[in-house]
């Protein structure tokens, strides 16, 4: 007779998952070989879209989006999966001569991409005079081929939301998959 245990470890086993992790009943977590082989289906160069909200009011009644352009690159390092973004065409004498940013905490799990970069100067608050150390949050989801999510600015002391966007990347022309 199969128990309700028995068919949920049955079942894991059936898709794939086959370690233990955790005290008591604990949770299944994939291998490193099936974290590998879930991160290769983001591996290579993307384009990607950012936008965000911009108007003069809040309150006007019809709004609009700003749209910036980047491409992305995922590669698996060593046992850890890596990323960056190249800007093309920026503007500002303080990035480097690339324009390219670097991410950190990258992870693929159950198709969803997580990263973080840092933000060296944010200027927020009234007339933007407050000037400190931020991080973005992105988080999307592998849907058709794409990546579709948000992203998240916070300022890095308090670790407070202080702006958001939508993020979206689609396979670059000609990648390799």
């Amino acid at each position: 007779m199969k128990t309700w245990f028995s068919a949920l470890v049955l079942g894991a086993v059936a898709a794939g998952l086959s370690t233990w992790a955790g005290a008591g009943l604990g949770c299944l977590v994939p291998t490193e070989e099936q974290k590998k082989k879930a991160s290769a289906s983001i591996l290579g160069t993307w384009e990607n879209e950012v936008r965000h909200a911009v108007h003069a009011s809040l309150y006007q009644p019809i709004q609009g989006s700003r749209l910036r352009n980047s491409v992305v690159y995922f590669k698996q390092e060593g046992g850890r999966l890596i990323g960056y973004a190249l800007t093309p065409n920026h503007d500002q004498e303080s990035w480097n001569k690339e324009g390219r940013t670097d991410f950190r905490e990258v992870t693929f799990a159950e198709g969803r991409l997580v990263f973080k970069f840092d933000v060296a100067e944010l200027k927020h608050g009234r007339r933007g005079r407050i000037i400190s150390k931020g991080y973005c949050h992105v988080e999307a989801e592998l849907r058709d081929g794409r990546l579709l999510g948000r992203w998240s600015l916070f300022e890095k002391e308090t670790n407070v939301e202080l702006f958001r966007g939508e993020w979206e990347a689609a396979r670059a022309n000609g990648a390799i998959q």
